[in-house]
């Protein structure tokens, strides 16, 4: 949607492209850094680690991992921002 909108502003399309890449890519980036970041958690291998980050994730409550998401799967673009709706913008 975010593109169709910037396509569909009646700007030229490389103008329209560049706009679509100047709202997407902070998100984009930040939605990168936080993978890594998750992804370095869950796959270290030292046994204390592993002990101390399967009990942070056993004694964190559902709500709070989900709130957790909202940054990910929430976004919505200038005109949706919010809307909570995971894959509903593109």
């Amino acid at each position: 949607m975010v593109l169709g909108r910037a396509l569909d502003s009646g700007v030229p399309v490389p103008e329209a492209l560049r706009a679509y890449d100047r709202e997407r890519r902070p998100r984009a980036q930040g939605v990168a850094r936080r993978s890594r970041r998750l992804g370095a958690m869950a796959q270290r291998s030292a046994f204390p680690l592993v002990g101390a980050r399967n009990a942070a994730m056993r004694a964190m409550p559902a709500g709070l991992y989900a709130r957790s998401l909202e940054p990910v799967v929430g976004w919505g673009g200038r005109a949706g921002r919010g809307a909570g709706a995971l894959g509903s913008e593109g």
